[in-house]
């Protein structure tokens, strides 16, 4: 790859998407885990769908091509 064709405005948005998307996984994961607490504590009751809300990954995966690690060090 050549220097001149790396769009860093483009890379720079995927990267603000991909780091804006881990920001509300982090916030579900902790939601998850005060709540998880409560339930361990015996007050209140979660499904098990609830209990693992934040862990799915394959919702989180940055399938974008723009900025990969192989094209950045090119």
């Amino acid at each position: 790859m050549v220097w001149t064709d790396f769009d860093k405005v483009t890379a720079l948005e995927s990267h603000r998407e991909a780091l804006l998307r881990e920001i509300a996984r982090t916030r579900q994961l902790i939601m998850t885990i005060g709540k998880t607490i409560k339930h361990l504590k015996g007050t209140k009751t979660m499904s098990d769908k609830e209990m693992f809300a934040g862990f799915d990954l394959k919702n989180n995966i940055n399938t974008s091509n723009n900025c990969s690690i192989d094209s950045a060090q090119t």
